[in-house]
């Protein structure tokens, strides 16, 4: 793209640096940011880098504003504009009593990274199409033609700061795979921010905490990626290929993903410290979607946390529902196909630990499943039967048919994903109108309760009898325990607000408790298959092995009983943090001595009890597991997919 001075003016270079054939560039947009924008440049600079081979990059600031900007954003930007110019320059600046920012200057002006500064805020270059995504679109653009062909961008926020190995990172990810675009770990810091955005961040957190309870997600959700232009990296060549960004006021850098799918290129998510990058969390309304408008949602003008409306816990579970039969479906159908085609049980496992990743875009067996017309039919003929079920009204369910009928779960991310999330959310919403924060705790609460209630009857079922003591350890009985102990530290109990909080904690704290119940009865049902497999078993060999399957009953109740005193642990600390900026000082630290009375409690059990015990029997469990498996796998029981 050629520099317009119609649409913006580049401020002048440092030709002392290198600014031509790059193997990356940063770019950020920013506005009124004044010299906020300092500790995102320092954390560009600073990258660690090969002694032999470093990476050469530079950085390409957009300062945008609209015409009639207020003068205070005017002054913020030319704020803005003027310390990278004394940056990329190395012109004097310091700013008194300020010793770490003095610092930070020195150390940017020695690095020799090139600061490219792009103007649409001054007269004459502010424009009214100005918003985010067009900020990106011009920095890109104007960063592409000073980059090699194999490099790449990162894009990132005036408010975000990048992790030391994320450039090198980033080279060697694009180098050693074939994905064009990648969406960043991305984390929270919220040390620099105010104490209302400290509360709207707590929050924020507790709330996706209880979201979380609700349902688990599934294939279909976890491999959707939404890609942020706080913390996301792509390919140069990607980027030319769709055309880029869109010059919209939020959901530019979705849409970038997205368009890169569908153009048949590769988008994926990582759960990865080198490649991360670290946002504040501040309030934002210069979006009209993003982190910092979520955030603001959660602030107090938004009125008490246990009042504001969320989406209902039925439209929650029934969405997750429905996306967990979708891969259900695929499941079936790939193994239906797989069987059709001769092909073994550990071939079938291979194409489906590939079917919900873009790693299986262009793999010839899963594209040849995905495009047979039988197997096509076979899924449209389910959905139908499902979407009943769910009692989606019509029009609403053909609408849903004609998405489903195109979704392909290898295609991460492309436009017909994210519409199928999109569709299935606004009809669930239609159905299960939105419901208050507290609303939404008691039906957990009441599907908790009643998940207790089955588990138990499973328990009686299978002939599971742990310590008399031990059944006391329920949902209520943890509820009782923690209020108890909260009570004495001066929370106030009374407040729905709250209590609100400390229910979500509790049942945090419980669900992870469920699942050591869980890994008890499973250890328990292993001992009594063996047992009966013993009483029938003539060979020795088999005998000697079978009878190294041991989980007694005294361990089992261990345990349970360290599972439940840490879920106490769990849920006045998760409750203390949940609320410090907004209790008095004397009650969070009346919070933290409850927390460290029960830590004493459980290393007590721990150094007396628990840690002897499970010391004594570990090596020997873990011994006849395995001794176990491979026995079943000798007898036929577990195919061994050889």
């Amino acid at each position: 793209m050629k520099e317009n001075a119609s649409r913006f003016r580049v401020a002048p270079h440092n030709l002392e640096k290198r600014s031509e054939n790059l193997d990356a560039m940063v770019v950020i947009p920013a506005y009124d940011e004044g010299l906020n924008v300092l500790d995102t440049i320092h954390t560009a600079v600073m990258q660690e880098k090969k002694k032999d081979d470093p990476l050469s990059y530079g950085i390409t600031v957009v300062i945008n504003a609209k015409p009639d900007a207020e003068q205070r954003v005017k002054e913020s930007n030319f704020n803005t504009y003027l310390l990278l110019q004394a940056l990329e320059h190395r012109f004097p600046a310091s700013l008194r009593g300020k010793s770490e920012f003095n610092k930070k200057i020195k150390e940017i002006a020695a690095s020799g990274v090139p600061i490219h500064v792009v103007d649409t805020f001054s007269s004459g270059y502010a424009s009214e199409q100005n918003n985010v995504g067009r900020a990106r679109k011009l920095g890109t653009e104007y960063a592409l033609p000073r980059l090699r062909d194999t490099g790449f961008i990162v894009s990132t926020d005036a408010d975000t700061k990048l992790g030391p190995l994320l450039m090198e990172s980033t080279k060697l990810f694009f180098e050693m795979s074939d994905y064009s675009a990648v969406e960043l770990q991305m984390s929270r810091d919220t040390s620099e921010t105010t104490d209302e955005e400290k509360h709207a961040n707590a929050a924020n957190s507790l709330y996706w905490d209880l979201r979380g309870l609700s349902s688990h997600a599934s294939n279909f959700e976890d491999s959707l990626i939404w890609m942020s232009g706080g913390g996301s990296a792509f390919q140069k060549s990607a980027y030319e290929k769709i055309g880029g960004y869109r010059e919209i006021a939020g959901e530019e850098d979705t849409f970038l993903g997205i368009d890169m799918s569908d153009q048949g290129l590769k988008v994926t998510g990582v759960d990865n410290p080198n490649l991360s990058v670290i946002t504040r969390g501040r309030f934002s309304e210069r979006a009209s979607t993003g982190l910092g408008r979520s955030i603001l949602k959660w602030s107090r003008s938004a009125g008490p946390f246990h009042e504001i409306k969320v989406p209902s816990f039925e439209s929650v579970a029934n969405m997750t529902e429905l996306f967990k039969f979708i891969g259900t479906v695929f499941e079936v159908s790939l193994r239906t196909w797989c069987e059709g085609k001769g092909l073994s049980n550990k071939e079938f496992n291979l194409l489906h630990s590939m079917l919900f990743s873009s790693e299986s875009r262009g793999d010839k067996r899963v594209e040849a499943f995905l495009n047979d017309p039988a197997e096509q039919e076979r899924r449209h003929t389910i959905y139908t039967d499902a979407l009943k079920v769910f009692n989606i009204p019509s029009p609403r369910d053909t609408e849903l048919l004609e998405i489903l009928s195109r979704y392909r779960s290898n295609e991460i991310s492309s436009s017909v994903h994210h519409d199928l999330y999109k569709k299935s959310a606004a009809i669930f919403k239609s159905m299960h109108p939105d419901q208050t924060v507290k609303d939404f705790i008691d039906t957990l609460e009441d599907k908790t309760l009643a998940y207790e209630a089955k588990q138990r009857e499973h328990e009686k079922e299978i002939g599971f009898t742990s310590d008399v003591a031990l059944h006391g350890q329920t949902y209520e009985n943890l509820k009782d325990r923690i209020l108890s102990g909260l009570r004495i530290t001066g929370l106030d109990l009374n407040n729905e607000e709250v209590s609100t909080k400390v229910r979500i904690s509790i049942l945090s704290a419980y669900r992870q408790y469920q699942h050591e119940v869980v890994t008890a009865v499973g250890g328990f049902t292993a001992q009594k298959e063996a047992e009966e497999k013993l009483a029938t078993e003539p060979a020795p060999e088999s005998i000697d092995v079978l009878s190294r399957v041991k989980f007694p009953q005294q361990m089992l109740d261990l345990v349970l009983e360290n599972g439940f005193l840490k879920a106490q642990l769990r849920a006045v600390a998760h409750a203390q943090h949940s609320m410090v900026y907004e209790i008095p000082r004397e009650v969070d630290d009346a919070l933290k001595s409850e927390f460290d009375k029960l830590m004493l409690e459980y290393k007590k059990f721990l150094g007396d009890k628990f840690l002897p015990y499970m010391e004594e029997i570990n090596r020997a469990n873990v011994e006849s597991i395995e001794l176990f498996k491979k026995y079943l796998e000798k007898q036929g029981e577990i195919v061994a997919n050889e």
